[in-house]
Formats: C-alpha cells, sequence, structure tokens
C-alpha cells in the first residue's frame, strides 16, 4: 500500500499539486489511518513532506525519478529476506549455515530482487502504469 501511495504522489508531482491521504484511501480502497501510518514513517524519512489544512495533503520531498521502490519497500517493510541465514536482525546462526544446499539460490533470489527494485524507480513506476492501463484499454476495444 506503501507504493499506491507514493506513486499517487509522484503523478500528483507532476501536475504541481499535493494529495491528501483520504483520496488515495477513496481510490484504492485503504483505511485512511492505516494511510496515515505509512505517510508518518515516510515523513519522519524525509521522503514526504505534508501540508495542513483547506488544500493540504503530501507531495514527494524529492524528485519521483530520484526515488527507487527499493527505498519505499525496505523503509516500510524492512530488508527483503527471504531466508532466516539473510535476516540482519537474527539473534543467532542458521545452524545448518555451512552445510545449507538452498543459502546460494537463496542469496541469488534476493540479489535478483534487490537489483529489480532498486532498479525501478517511482517516475518509471508511474510511467509504465499509464502505458500499461493505456494498452490494456486498447486490448478491451479490439
Amino acid at each position: 500500500h506503501g507504493l499506491v501511495f507514493v506513486s499517487a504522489l509522484a503523478r500528483a508531482a507532476n501536475e504541481g499539486y499535493l494529495v491528501s491521504i483520504r483520496s488515495v484511501a477513496e481510490d484504492a480502497g485503504i483505511s485512511d489511518g492505516y494511510l496515515e501510518e505509512l505517510a508518518g514513517v515516510l515523513r519522519a524519512a524525509g521522503v514526504v513532506r505534508g501540508a495542513r489544512g483547506r488544500g493540504g495533503g503530501y507531495t514527494l520531498v524529492r524528485p519521483a525519478h530520484a526515488v527507487t521502490v527499493g527505498d519505499i519497500i525496505r523503509l516500510l517493510d524492512g530488508p527483503v529476506v527471504l531466508a532466516a541465514c539473510q535476516d540482519p536482525q537474527a539473534r543467532r546462526p542458521c545452524p545448518v549455515e555451512g552445510r545449507c544446499a538452498s543459502r546460494a539460490f537463496f542469496a541469488r533470489l534476493k540479489s535478483a530482487i534487490d537489483r529489480e527494485l532498486d532498479g525501478m524507480t517511482l517516475a518509471e513506476l508511474v510511467s509504465n502504469s499509464r502505458t500499461e492501463n493505456s494498452d490494456r484499454s486498447k486490448s478491451s476495444v479490439l
């Protein structure tokens, strides 16, 4: 849901307006309270800023081309962890670490996921969604 929120902010930044929590919540079917929590985390990290009052709302602090999907995912959900041995918060080492058959596989998979997350900016995400939505509407007419 964090990507839904920041995607709305990225689209709005192109048009020069602020986005209200309520408008995103209604459009996406997400609770206002939950989006407020996400916005609080993003605000504390300096990713978004908010303005109160009439005409208020949120905007991205940095340009959408300077924020990656990986930035948002890690900020809101923490690091990508596919196996216990990849968890930087693990309290103890994996008991089969030295002889684990799947460790190298999960390391490659994590690298691929991180590469995809870090290789897509919010500007690209929004641009891709516009293209995909346009392609879908064209194909539904055919």
